[in-house]
């Protein structure tokens, strides 16, 4: 069973250091070669990715940060903004009544009484069915948009709408039918020409491909290939129909914490990251829930289709963001996704800023020197409000980073750490070492300080090391500072 943990403050400091610690545990989360890629996003960027597993099984084709993923409910989110780019542009208001754009639109029960808003549907609070009234399924394939229409009357609703939640991915269905008739175009060709396209989001699919090149992954249900993992969502598309990868979803990631390229004014985007309808403990943004951990509110998503899983979570205080996409409906994506955004969210801002670690690149010949420090900003700010004055795109900042290679080594062994703080930016960029301190008490004292940040980061992450108490820590590290020293005397 998966854990979160709890990082401890000594911990903070070594963190981008020792992040193969939190590889070592992630590599054993997994129980066949499920083909995975994680990405956290900070501040905009992806700041480290984790590929692994294989895309495709049976042609040995590794999972890299290109491979392209079915999304599954990830999809809402697309739907969610297509919708608050046409409120924007005054095509249609939140709080519209359905009817108001489709004026067929009846239900079984359906009074208008329990009038149904956009908002409603945005929110999951409209009271519909979680599916379609009818079945669909592997054998007859998804319904079309045709099929759904003429079968709508025989759906109901489970409560009024606006009194509480039930997730349905028919209601974002509906969604899809509004943004086609407030934009007079198809669903597919809008979300391509004002969503994928502005964002340059070059690997984003609004349906399955005509043919399965290299970059796909294949699904699959506990190792067992799925025959019918790119069956194509007909008429559910704006529910659960597209496919991504890990570097254009990271370019959704920073749109969110308001950095980088943006389709939505900043008004829309608080819509989808602040709550919009709340019941109980559970409460719902435009296209977002929140979830509460330990006294803070994420903003997650996940998704689940034809041996895929998928999963966003955003901790917006913090400008972090984590992405999991997978191809078998075993990996937990959820739990992974938490436990990786917790194990980011103890680094303070002034610590990413430094960008002690780098996104995973496989080696290449032609691999560029990573950015020194982050363009149009001071190293080390970490003050919320000097963040919020000027939260704009970054001359020559990404908010994703390319793989340079398809070489299938596991990533373990790949990703690259080093410190790109002001004093050693020369040393990296000669490959030269950082020259050796003439104080030897300062040096003692630096190793102290490090040896007892790599104790507790073992700590913190591996659960079988025994856990020492503040005696028994100190013991530990005084022992093999002194054994330092006898080798470096001999």
């Amino acid at each position: 069973m998966l854990r979160i943990f709890f990082l401890p403050l000594i911990f903070i400091g070594s963190l981008f250091a020792h992040a193969e610690h939190l590889e070592q545990w992630l590599s054993g989360q997994f129980l066949h070669e499920e083909g995975v890629a994680i990405g956290v996003v900070s501040q905009g960027d992806l700041i480290w990715s984790y590929p692994r597993g294989l895309a495709d099984q049976e042609h040995h084709l590794p999972a890299t940060e290109q491979t392209i993923f079915r999304i599954a409910s990830l999809t809402k989110v697309f739907s969610a903004i297509a919708v608050l780019q046409l409120a924007e542009r005054g095509l249609l208001r939140l709080d519209d009544p359905v009817e108001k754009h489709l004026v067929w639109f009846r239900m079984h029960s359906y009074t208008e009484k329990q009038s149904m808003t956009i908002r409603d549907l945005l929110t999951h609070s409209s009271g519909l069915e979680r599916e379609p009234y009818f079945s669909y399924g592997k054998v007859v394939g998804y319904p079309s948009k045709s099929e759904l229409q003429k079968h709508l009357p025989q759906e109901s609703i489970h409560f009024k709408p606006g009194e509480a939640l039930m997730y349905s991915n028919l209601g974002y269905v509906i969604l899809g039918w509004i943004v086609e008739k407030a934009s007079g175009m198809p669903f597919e060709r809008y979300l391509q020409q004002k969503v994928i396209g502005p964002l340059q989001m070059k690997s984003t699919l609004c349906k399955s491909p005509a043919q399965i090149g290299n970059r796909f992954a294949w699904g699959y249900k506990k190792g067992v290939a799925e025959p019918n993992c790119h069956i194509s969502t007909k008429g559910m598309t704006s529910a659960f129909g597209l496919y991504s990868n890990l570097l254009d979803l990271s370019k959704i990631m920073a749109m969110l914490q308001g950095y980088g390229k943006s389709v939505l004014k900043k008004g829309s985007i608080q819509k989808m990251v602040e709550p919009q309808f709340t019941r109980k403990n559970l409460s719902w943004s435009i296209g977002l829930c929140h979830y509460r951990k330990g006294g803070k509110s994420l903003l997650v998503h996940s998704g689940n289709l034809e041996g895929f899983v998928s999963f966003l979570g955003l901790d917006h205080e913090e400008d972090l963001g984590v992405i999991v996409l997978a191809n078998d409906e075993s990996v937990k994506a959820g739990t992974i996704g938490l436990t990786v955004l917790e194990y980011f969210t103890a680094v303070p801002l002034s610590e990413r800023d430094r960008e002690k670690i780098t996104p995973f690149r496989r080696p290449a010949p032609s691999v560029k020197a990573p950015r020194q420090g982050r363009g149009g900003r001071k190293q080390g700010s970490s003050s919320r409000k000097d963040r919020k004055r000027g939260r704009k795109a970054r001359p020559g900042a990404s908010s994703s980073n390319k793989s340079t290679s398809t070489a299938p080594d596991p990533p373990q062994n790949s990703h690259t750490y080093q410190d790109y703080g002001k004093k050693q930016d020369a040393h990296h960029k000669s490959g030269a070492k950082k020259p050796p301190s003439n104080d030897e008490s300062e040096r003692e004292k630096e190793d102290q300080k490090r040896l007892e940040e790599d104790l507790a980061a073992r700590q913190a992450l591996l659960p079988e090391t025994p856990r020492l108490s503040g005696r028994q820590h100190r013991e530990e590290v005084a022992r093999e500072l002194a054994r330092r020293k006898d080798l470096s005397a001999d």
